[in-house]
């Protein structure tokens, strides 16, 4: 993100679905995004975050920079565009647009799913506002999650960079954590890829675990960061990743790249290689997966794991075996990889049945 003024202190926005102007207190920013920043907030006494759409990846570096420039100096610091660059604020509106319908839709398939605790159950409800704008300005677009939600010390690296730290301190415990939140995550974005819609940006940091009194909840892994969420059918753009997830089609500086769901399924592959291999090798990419150094030896990373070696039960040979199948079938190009998430699902399925305790596994067996 370009330099520019922050939000602070309280402003004023315009709810998309009732036209009202709410009052939000805008408190420290969180961060930054591929396409959004993210601020601590409270509204009507609810503290929660508060994401505000700023697209600079859409754009050149030269129309970033022209587009940040038009930005209006407003004393609270909402993005406000001004008339004078139209054919930037042309383009801003088009990608905003895309923005917006997208994650309508997403809610919509939330609410439609309620009742089945479906969608609902990995994504945060949220609410979309606009800037307040005067005439001839075009305002950007701000999510309105309430609550704490996922907290850094609760997302899914967090946990990651604990198991790292000590692979052999419960070994068992930990493996079945990891698996059970890849499944989830797979569960997740193949409901996603039913809506026909992808993420483009899975990462550990980007999802993780509910708190409730101070007490991580494993059981209820959630997707929390929505920014770059798009239709399946999306026209080619800007490659929009983070290293170490990104599908090695997606090439730096590629001007017209295709994400499709096979964009997705290599992240959940490389999420669960950064959790589950734990070796010497490993540690040297900083725990990312390479497919230079480590395309053709993902059986003996496995096997090499501590955290596999730690345990009988975290070493059985057809635990192995699946992890192996996983990881290739999500880590290979296109040509090679899952076509979808549905066989990526019953293949974790069969990976986390092999390290729940005998009972445990029964009932899930029997969907219990």
């Amino acid at each position: 993100m370009l330099e520019r003024k922050y939000l602070m202190g309280p402003i004023l926005l315009r709810s998309l679905k009732s036209g009202q102007m709410v009052r939000f207190e805008v408190g420290k920013m969180l961060g930054v995004g591929a396409a959004c920043g993210s601020y601590e907030a409270r509204r009507d006494g609810k503290w929660g975050v508060l994401k505000e759409f700023w697209p600079l990846p859409e754009f050149d570096s030269r129309a970033a920079s022209a587009l940040d420039r038009s930005i209006q100096g407003k004393d609270e610091g909402q993005l406000v565009f001004s008339a004078k660059l139209e054919a930037l604020n042309i383009r801003f509106r088009e990608v905003q647009k895309e923005f917006e319908d997208c994650h309508l839709k997403l809610q919509k398939a939330i609410e439609e799913n309620e009742q089945s605790r479906e969608l609902s159950r990995y994504f945060p409800s949220f609410e979309m506002y606009r800037a307040s704008i005067r005439d001839g300005e075009d305002g950007t677009t701000y999510l309105w999650f309430e609550g704490a939600g996922v907290q850094a010390d609760t997302t899914f690296e967090a946990f990651c960079k604990k198991l790292r730290e000590d692979p052999l301190s419960r070994p068992e415990y930990n493996l079945a954590v990891a698996l059970h939140a890849v499944l989830s995550l797979a569960k997740c974005i193949q409901l996603l890829h039913g809506a026909n819609m992808l993420h483009r940006d899975i990462k550990p940091e980007n999802f993780g675990f509910l708190k409730a009194n101070d007490k991580i909840l494993t059981q209820f892994p959630c997707i929390f960061d929505l920014d770059t969420i798009c239709p399946a059918a999306a026209p080619p753009g800007e490659v929009i990743g983070t290293s170490g997830y990104t599908e090695p089609e997606a090439a730096p500086g590629l001007k017209k790249y295709y994400p499709s769901v096979q964009t997705d399924i290599y992240a959940i592959g490389a999420v669960l290689f950064h959790a589950v291999i734990i070796t010497e090798e490993t540690w040297k990419t900083g725990n990312l997966y390479d497919p230079i150094v480590h395309g053709r030896v993902l059986k003996e990373l496995v096997d090499k794991s501590k955290l596999i070696q730690a345990t009988e039960r975290n070493s059985h040979p057809r635990l192995r075996t699946c992890l192996t199948r996983i990881l290739t079938r999500c880590l290979s190009i296109r040509q090679n990889r899952y076509r979808n998430c549905d066989d990526l699902v019953r293949d974790l399925e069969d990976a986390f049945f092999y390290i729940m305790p005998s009972e445990e596994a029964r009932k899930h067996r029997r969907g219990e």
